[in-house]
């Protein structure tokens, strides 16, 4: 058995009891004065070495702590002192210092190995010194941002590491010879086993009380650095990964919100309050670092607070303690609360996420350079301009991108950049600056600089924003050009010009102004100047000086009367417009003339002639109106008297001559009446009238006023009527006429073969609008295409040979043409010359409801004459028509009696009951229209108030048939008429008072 072995059973026998100590002293009482003698050699050995390891261990503490600070401050954390940075350093210094003093004082004998030790130790503290020193620099805004600065202390601080770890192992081999060669004097003392076991109980003693002295020292060393590292505010957290025992720092706990009491020290609570989505990433760096992978170990992770709230974390640790097999045995880190830093990180974040956006969304321009003029930023609209990618760009000098000249002299701009950093200001460029693009397009631009300053103040860069404004640009030269041309046309005008503004002051007279007034500029420098010679036609419009004042209205003219500078008058017909903002400030207006004075003088010659016109209009109108009214009166008396005497049974040769003579009679009727449409229509007195009609019965009168004249002729007629509406709204008798008038005419010019007359009804404009069509056709000599028009005009026929060879004044067609237009219509012609016409004509009518039309036919089908003989009055003037009238009553049954004028006709009412008057309108002592209002209104005719009253008139001229049915009568008859048509229109109304 060895004695090394001896000596460990001894000491366990003691340290458990087994064997007791005064019995080892009493065994040994003769070696008691060696063995005391080689314990305090061995004490003295001891109280030297361990201060050495001590201090050594202190000093790496305090380098330490000093590194802590410097990572800190970079990492921006609040509250850390530099001061206390550099007094953890030079504690660290000290510390070897006294290391160094406590080895010199020693005299151990070991004067080689002290040297070695010695220098070792003066190169701890030369590195120690460096770390401060950098450690320093690095601390300062250049350092942070000088990669070499950084690796230069890396280096360092692992070389203070190593040495520190060789130093140590040195100073625990230096104890441990010290303890062997004691060891070997103590061996070389006990002779025997007595002094052996004394010598070895005293070794076993001493040992035990130094160890636990070492690892008191060691726990108050380490409560010092754990203190040291709470007061700075971080956790501290000490884990034995071998036995997985955990402690964690009363701070580590309170950080969280929790009291030490409330969370155990274990790897499970920190596993359990580490934010789930990070706790992976935090638990693969730390085995990371475990397996040697990285120096140290360092993670940013949310813990959840006691109040279910998360903080952010920043862990540190590092590996600490390692067995001989190089496996981890201990580690120890710090906890410090980054939550500020990562919301100031966010906020940062996303204030470039906002500026980026903003920078792709606005529609400048924006470019940023470095101190150095390189490109580091643009933005699309800065991309699609320059034609360069932010990618390849990026880099670059700013004159290679944004590469500007002017755009007149095409020399290049000075440089921006370097504007901006000399003078620190905002700088914008000059106008007519162009940008060459990449891809040779050229912009005009605007643009502007404006420096970039850090947190200091200092300018570290450029930030360029412009924006493409060619469109501008030449929108602005237009505009020079437009006013250059606006001040030519002013200028060079042939009519008078002044430009002025509201107050009166004027800026300039063109040279037709001037031409044509004798006035200047210098004679008018203010309208007040001018303002006895301008005098306007309108006084209520009169503006400043006598000038009309601009019109709200655009394109209104007045006219004035303008004095000359020579004493002429002239007549100008002057109008005004704004011109806007003047570069005075005042609002600009244009005044333009027109020189009318001779224009004046032909139009008071045009007034004068309308006058005459009009007179003469008159008097052509006052002309027809009396001989409508001295040509139908006795016309019909004479028809009247010849259809009379087809009543008295005359012979064949006289029905002969009746016959031609009513024909006769009947042309000049028609001719009358086209002469009077015709004057009403150029008079503008035709009035179209609304009113229901049947178009089977418009098509059977049509039917019934040309059939005698085609079975003349031996032409054959066919009339078809259209199909579907059969009633409509119109004016019935204009309609007719039309029809009339197109057929006469297609009988007149057709010797042979047929005439066609057919009706459509067609879709109108609206849906309650319908467009009645006719087309009449004949077989007749045709039209040349030449002659087209003609036939439209008053007065005209095709040729002349046909003026004699048929009857007629040439007025049919265009009346037509005119009564079409009148009803929104139109009309047209297709012809052949010696093969026929055709001639369609369009109006427009209005829609009638079908359960109207159904109605009207029901009242039709029951419609039945009243019993009984009729009393008629006849008002009538003149006798031969008077006398004739009451005939033809007689003749066909009913009873008559005849007054001279209205008058006469009222008494007659006083005495008689009558069914039906007869009235004249133009009588002697009171006329019709009178007389028919006083049976209308007056009490002493309300008996016969209803009575009804048809109107008589060869007056066509001053009173239609609108008129007249104003005035009260129920229907309307000119002179002269037919047997045929008074008969109809007496059924019609005797029957429709009897229903």
């Amino acid at each position: 058995m060895s004695l090394k072995k001896i000596a460990s059973t001894l000491r366990e026998a003691l340290l458990s009891g087994d064997v007791s100590f005064y019995a080892v002293i009493a065994v040994t009482a003769l070696s008691g004065t060696l063995f005391w003698f080689a314990s305090d050699a061995r004490r003295e050995s001891f109280h030297t070495s361990l201060p050495v390891i001590e201090n050594l261990q202190r000093a790496r503490i305090e380098a330490l702590k000093g590194a802590l600070a410097t990572q800190r401050s970079l990492a921006g954390e609040e509250g850390v002192s530099l001061a206390a940075r550099d007094a953890f350093f030079e504690q660290a210094a000290r510390r070897i210092r006294e290391v160094a003093a406590s080895l010199n004082a020693a005299g151990d004998g070991m004067a080689g190995d002290q040297t070695v030790l010695n220098d070792d130790l003066h190169r701890f503290e030369s590195l120690i010194t460096d770390m401060a020193r950098l450690s320093a620099r690095r601390t300062t805004p250049e350092g942070r941002a000088d990669p070499a600065l950084a690796l230069e202390l890396r280096s360092i601080y692992a070389a203070l590491e190593g040495l520190g770890d060789e130093l140590e192992r040195g100073a625990r081999a230096r104890f441990a010879a010290l303890a062997a060669r004691q060891d070997a004097f103590t061996t070389s003392l006990l002779v025997s086993w007595i002094c052996f076991l004394l010598l070895l109980a005293a070794f076993i003693g001493a040992t035990g009380r130094t160890r636990r002295k070492n690892e008191a020292l060691l726990r108050e060393s380490e409560a010092r650095w754990q203190y040291a590292l709470e007061g700075a505010g971080d956790g501290v957290w000490d884990w034995d990964v071998q036995t997985g025992a955990v402690n964690l720092s009363r701070r580590w706990k309170e950080m969280l919100g929790f009291a030490p009491a409330e969370l155990p020290d274990t790897y499970e609570t920190w596993q359990n309050l580490v934010h789930p989505d990070d706790l992976a990433m935090a638990e693969g760096r730390l085995t990371a670092h475990i397996r040697g992978e990285t120096p140290d170990y360092t993670a940013e992770f949310r813990m959840r607070c006691k109040d279910g709230s998360y903080k952010w974390i920043l862990d540190r640790g590092r590996i600490v303690a390692r067995d001989d097999t190089g496996q981890t045995q201990r580690m120890i880190g710090t906890h410090a609360d980054i939550s500020s830093l990562k919301t100031a990180q966010e906020a940062l974040r996303k204030s470039r996420e906002d500026l980026a956006v903003t920078l792709r969304s606005i529609g400048d321009a924006v470019m940023a350079t470095d101190a150095q003029g390189r490109i580091t930023r643009m933005n699309p609209t800065a991309e699609r301009l320059t034609g360069w990618p932010a990618d390849q760009a990026a880099g670059k000098p700013l004159e290679e991108v944004f590469a500007i000249v002017d755009t007149l002299s095409r020399k290049p701009c000075p440089g921006i950049v370097d504007r901006v950093m000399r003078s620190g200001e905002v700088i914008g460029l000059a106008n007519h600056t162009s940008l060459l693009s990449r891809d040779g397009r050229e912009h005009q631009i605007a643009d502007s600089a404006a420096p970039i300053h850090d947190d200091t103040g200092a300018v570290v860069g450029v930030v360029l924003v412009f924006s493409d404004v060619t469109a501008q640009y030449a929108a602005r030269e237009e505009m020079r050009h437009s006013e250059e041309r606006f001040r030519t046309a002013v200028r060079e005008a042939p009519f008078p010009i002044m430009i002025h503004a509201e107050s009166g002051q004027v800026y300039s007279v063109n040279r037709a102004f001037t031409a044509q007034s004798g006035y200047s500029l210098a004679d008018l420098p203010h309208l007040d100047a001018f303002a006895t010679r301008v005098t306007c036609a309108d006084p209520s419009l009169t503006g400043l000086a006598g000038f009309p004042p601009c019109p709200s209205e655009p394109g209104r003219t007045i006219q004035c009367r303008i004095l000359c500078k020579d004493g002429t008058d002239q007549f100008w017909e002057v109008a005004c417009a704004p011109l806007g903002a003047m570069p005075d400030g005042q609002s600009g207006i244009i005044t333009m003339a027109m020189d009318v004075t001779a224009r004046k003088a032909a139009e008071e010659s045009l007034v004068a002639a309308k006058l005459q016109a009009d007179a003469a209009n008159r008097s052509k109108s006052e002309f027809l109106a009396n001989m409508s009214h001295e040509i139908r009166t006795p016309l019909n008396g004479i028809l009247g008297m010849l259809q009379l005497l087809t009543l008295t049974k005359p012979t064949g040769e006289q029905n002969e001559y009746i016959a031609m003579a009513v024909k006769s009679g009947q042309r000049l009727t028609a001719l009358l009446s086209d002469i009077l449409d015709l004057s009403r229509i150029e008079a503008g007195k035709l009035t179209i009238t609304q009113a229901e009609f049947a178009l089977d019965d418009l098509l059977a009168g049509v039917r019934e006023a040309i059939a005698p004249a085609c079975r003349e002729r031996g032409l054959a007629l066919e009339i078809r009527a259209a199909q579907g509406d059969s009633r409509l709204r119109g004016d019935e008798l204009r309609i007719r006429q039309i029809l009339v008038n197109l057929a006469g005419n297609a009988v007149k010019y057709t010797e042979a073969g047929h005439i066609r007359v057919e009706t459509s009804v067609l879709p109108g404009r609206t849906p309650g609008l319908a467009t009645l069509l006719f087309m009449v056709e004949d077989t007749g000599v045709g039209i040349a295409d030449d002659q087209m028009e003609r036939i439209f005009e008053t007065f005209t026929q095709v040729e002349g040979a046909y003026t004699r060879r048929h009857q007629g004044a040439g007025l049919g067609l265009s009346i037509v043409r005119r009564l079409a237009l009148a009803m929104n219509g139109s009309v047209c012609v297709e012809s052949e010359p010696g093969a026929g016409t055709t001639l369609y004509c369009a109006v427009e009518c209005r829609r009638v409801d079908s359960a109207l039309q159904a109605a009207a036919a029901g009242r039709a089908a029951a419609f039945a004459p009243a019993a009984g003989i009729r009393r008629i009055l006849v008002a009538e003037d003149d006798p031969v028509s008077r006398k004739g009238l009451v005939r033809m009553l007689e003749k066909m049954g009913y009873l008559a009696s005849g007054a001279q004028n209205g008058q006469e006709a009222l008494e007659a009412l006083t005495r008689e009951d009558f069914d039906l008057i007869l009235m004249d309108v133009q009588m002697p002592v009171l006329d019709g229209v009178e007389a028919t209002r006083r049976i209308r209104t007056e009490p002493g005719f309300a008996a016969a108030a209803d009575i009804p009253i048809v109107a008589l008139t060869a007056y066509a001229m001053t009173g239609d048939r609108e008129t007249f049915l104003a005035a009260g009568m129920n229907a309307y008859l000119a002179k002269p008429f037919e047997m045929d048509d008074l008969h109809t229109i007496l059924a019609s109304i005797l029957k429709a008072e009897g229903s």
